[in-house]
C-alpha cells in the first residue's frame, strides 16, 4: 500500500560537507476507485505519520494519488471542499465506502469460502477485513465472534470440525491456532494408520489366501470395465430433450488402465502392493467448483452461450429469501434453433475460488446442469479459460482456478436414509409438501393425516408466487379526495439502466392485471429503490395524494391491553396474506387517482397500490 519515491543522495566521496541528504519519502499507492477507501486512508494516514506530514501536506499528497473515478470524484467537490483535507476525507470515503453497501457485504461474507490453496491464516484474515466492512456498527469483539462462526462452517473435515470445537476458541486465532494443530495430529494418525495398513509381518497368509484376494481383486476390475462399456454405449438426453450417441465423438472415450504388482521380498510375503491408474482422455465441457447464495455447485463455462443459465431445481436450492423471479422478456434458442422455455430471471451471488461475483440467471427447467456462466459472465469479468491447462483465470487476478470434464449422462443414483415418518406421498405438490413436513413435526400421526386432509381441501388458499394471487369479492377500496383538485407532477429523471428495467416491471404488472394504461388527469412520480440483491423496487411518491386524502379515525387497538388479553396462552395463531394490498381492487371513480407517470406513459392502479395511506393492514 505504500511505496518509496525518493532516496538519500549518494556520491562517490560521500555527501557534500554542509549538505543535508534528503530524506526518503513513503507515498501511498494510487487509489483509482476499487478496494477500500478506508483501507487506503488508513495506509494513507501511516505514511504522513512516517513523514510527517501536515493536513496541507496530506491535500497534496491527495490530489496526486487519486487516480481514474476517484479522482473524477475529488475534481467535483466544490472549492471549500478541495481546500480542506478533513472534508476531502469524509466525503471520499462517504462516497466509496457509503454504510448503504453494508448488506452487500454481508452477502459476501455470508457466500466467502476458503479456497484449497489458501491457508486458514490468510482466510481468517480475509474474514476480519470482510466483516469490518460487512458490520461497521458492531464492536470488534461482536465481529471477532461472527467471523469466528463463519470460520468454523468452512472446517470441513469432520475430525478437525471437532477436535476445533470441542476446543471452545474464544478468538478467531485462537480457531486458527487449533486448526493447525488438529490437523498436524491427525496428518501424522492417518500416516502412520496407513503405512500400518500396507504392511503386513504376518508370515503365516497362505497362497489360497492370496489367490482368493487376487480373484476378488481381479473381478472388480471386471465390473469397472463392463460400466465403462456400457456408458459409452448409452445413449444421453440433451438440454432439449433430444438423444444423443454417447460415443458419437471421441469427446465421450475413457480409457483405463489398471496394472497389479504383486511383490515378494525374501520368501515370505512381507508387502502386498496393489497399484490402479485410471487416466480419463476427455475433451468434454468444462466445469469449475463454485457456490451460488452459498450452496455449492457445478458451474459449466460455455462459450457459446449468450446468457448464464440456472435449473430450476438449483434455484429452489439457493433461493433462501424465497425471492420471486423477475419476468424475461427475451428469447432463449437453442443450438438448434428450437426456442427454451424458461421460468424467469434471478440475480445471485457467485462465489468461484476467491472471487465473488454477482450473476443474473435465466432459470429454465429442461437443464441437466447446475448452471451454466455463458458469455454475459465470461466478458463482465474478464474471464480467460486455458483451454491445453483446462485453467480458468479471472480478471487482472494471476490465481488460476482448474477445471474438471463433464458429461451429460443418465441421473446419479443416491441412496439417503430419512425418517419415514416425515415423508409424505411423492404425488403431491413439492412445495405443499414441504411445508406440511415442516410444519407437522409435533403432531402424531392421525393429527398429520388430519392435517394434511384439510390442507388439501383448501390448498387454493395459499399462493406460491404472486403469478396466482387472488382478488377478494367481500369490497372494492374507495379513495376519497373530496374537492381536492387532481395532482400533477412531472416523470423523474432515470438512467438508461433504470429506464430499461422500470419498463420491464411496467410489462409484467401489466400483464399480471394489477395496472393499465390511463387518461387519467392525477399523475404521481415513480420512485425505483435499489434492494439488497441489486434489483429494483418500483414505488409510487404519492404524497401528494395522500396530503388531499380524507383519512379514517377508526381507533387502533393498543398493544398493551392486546399483550394482556394474550396472558396465560399457550397457543397463538397468525393469518398473513401474501401482497395483501394486491389482492383488494380499487372502485372505478379511485382508479384514475393512482395514475403514475413513466417514460413509457400513463399508468393507473386497478387494485390498492403502496404506498397509499389508506392502505389495509
Amino acid at each position: 500500500m505504500a511505496q518509496r519515491t525518493g532516496s538519500p543522495s549518494k556520491e562517490k566521496g560521500g555527501a557534500a560537507p554542509g549538505v543535508v541528504a534528503p530524506r526518503a519519502v513513503v507515498s501511498p499507492d494510487v487509489f483509482d476507485g476499487t478496494g477500500s477507501m478506508r483501507d487506503w486512508f488508513e495506509s494513507s494516514e501511516a505514511c504522513a505519520d512516517l513523514n510527517g506530514w501536515s493536513d496541507e501536506e496530506k491535500l497534496k499528497w491527495l490530489k496526486v494519488r487519486l487516480g481514474g473515478e476517484a479522482l473524477r470524484a475529488f475534481l467535483c467537490f466544490s472549492d471549500e471542499e478541495r481546500k480542506s483535507y478533513q472534508i476531502a476525507k469524509v466525503k471520499l470515503t462517504a462516497r466509496f465506502d457509503p454504510p448503504e453497501h453494508a448488506p452487500l457485504h454481508r452477502l459476501e461474507f455470508d457466500a466467502r469460502g476458503r479456497s484449497s490453496s489458501e491457508t486458514w491464516q490468510s482466510y481468517a484474515d480475509v474474514l476480519r477485513c470482510i466483516a469490518e466492512r460487512a458490520f461497521p456498527d458492531f464492536s470488534p469483539e461482536v465481529r471477532d465472534f461472527l467471523a469466528l462462526q463463519r470460520y468454523l462452517k468452512e472446517v470441513k473435515d469432520r475430525d478437525v470440525a471437532v477436535g476445533v470445537r470441542r476446543a471452545e476458541p474464544k478468538s478467531l486465532d485462537a480457531a486458527v491456532r487449533k486448526t493447525l494443530v488438529q490437523e498436524n495430529i491427525l496428518r501424522a494418525t492417518r500416516s502412520a494408520h496407513v503405512i500400518g495398513h500396507m504392511t503386513h509381518d504376518d508370515t503365516s497368509a497362505t497362497a489360497a489366501q492370496l489367490a482368493e484376494f487376487m480373484n476378488d481383486v481381479t473381478e472388480r476390475l471386471a465390473k469397472l470395465e463392463s460400466a465403462v462399456e456400457r456408458r459409452n454405449s448409452e445413449t444421453v438426453t440433451g438440454p432439449n430433450g433430444g438423444s444423443l450417441p454417447a460415443q458419437s465423438n471421441q469427446m465421450r472415450r475413457t480409457r483405463i488402465q489398471c496394472a497389479i504388482h504383486l511383490d515378494r521380498v525374501n520368501g515370505p510375503l512381507d508387502e502386498i502392493a496393489i497399484q490402479a491408474s485410471c487416466q480419463q482422455i476427455a475433451c468434454g465441457p468444462l466445469s469449475v467448483a463454485g457456490k451460488i447464495n452459498g450452496v455449492q455447485v457445478y458451474l459449466l463455462i460455455d462459450t457459446g452461450a449468450a446468457r448464464s443459465l440456472l435449473s430450476y431445481d438449483t434455484w429452489c436450492l439457493v433461493n433462501g429469501s424465497k425471492e420471486e423471479l423477475r419476468p424475461f422478456g427475451g428469447r432463449l434458442l437453442a443450438i438448434d434453433g428450437g426456442e427454451i422455455n424458461h421460468n424467469g430471471v434471478f440475480t445471485a451471488m457467485v462465489s468461484i475460488g476467491t472471487k465473488l461475483c454477482g450473476c443474473e440467471f435465466v432459470v429454465t427447467k429442461n437443464f441437466a446442469y447446475h448452471a451454466i456462466l455463458g458469455c454475459d459472465f465470461l466478458l463482465k469479468y474478464g474471464c480467460v479459460i486455458d483451454m491445453q491447462n483446462r485453467q480458468l483465470t479471472m480478471g487482472n487476478s494471476d490465481k488460476r482456478i482448474q477445471l474438471v470434464s463433464c458429461h451429460l449422462s443418465a441421473p446419479t443414483l443416491k441412496t439417503s436414509f430419512l425418517s419415514i415418518d416425515s415423508l409424505q406421498p411423492s404425488e403431491k405438490d413439492a412445495k405443499l409438501c414441504c411445508m406440511i413436513n415442516e410444519s407437522s413435526d409435533h403432531l402424531t400421526g392421525e393429527q398429520k393425516q388430519r392435517f394434511q386432509d384439510l390442507v388439501d381441501e383448501f390448498q387454493d388458499a395459499f399462493a406460491w408466487s404472486d403469478e396466482n394471487l387472488g382478488r377478494t369479492t367481500i369490497l372494492k377500496h374507495k379513495i376519497d379526495t373530496g374537492s381536492a383538485k387532481p395532482v400533477r407532477q412531472m416523470p423523474r429523471r432515470l438512467s438508461p439502466l433504470e429506464r430499461e428495467e422500470v419498463a420491464q416491471m411496467i410489462r409484467n404488472m401489466e400483464r399480471r392485471n394489477l395496472i393499465e394504461k390511463s387518461v387519467s388527469p392525477w399523475a404521481s412520480r415513480v420512485v425505483p429503490v435499489r434492494k439488497r440483491d441489486g434489483t429494483l423496487r418500483l414505488c409510487v411518491d404519492y404524497r401528494a395524494l395522500n396530503a388531499v386524502t380524507k383519512k379514517d379515525a377508526y381507533p387502533l387497538p393498543r398493544i398493551d391491553e392486546a399483550l394482556d388479553a394474550m396472558q396465560g396462552s399457550v397457543w397463538f395463531s397468525t393469518l398473513d396474506l401474501m401482497s395483501g394490498f394486491w389482492q383488494v381492487e380499487l372502485e372505478d371513480g379511485s382508479q384514475e387517482k393512482t395514475a403514475f407517470t413513466t417514460h413509457e406513459g400513463l399508468y393507473h392502479f386497478k387494485v390498492l397500490p403502496l404506498p397509499y395511506v389508506r392502505c389495509v393492514t
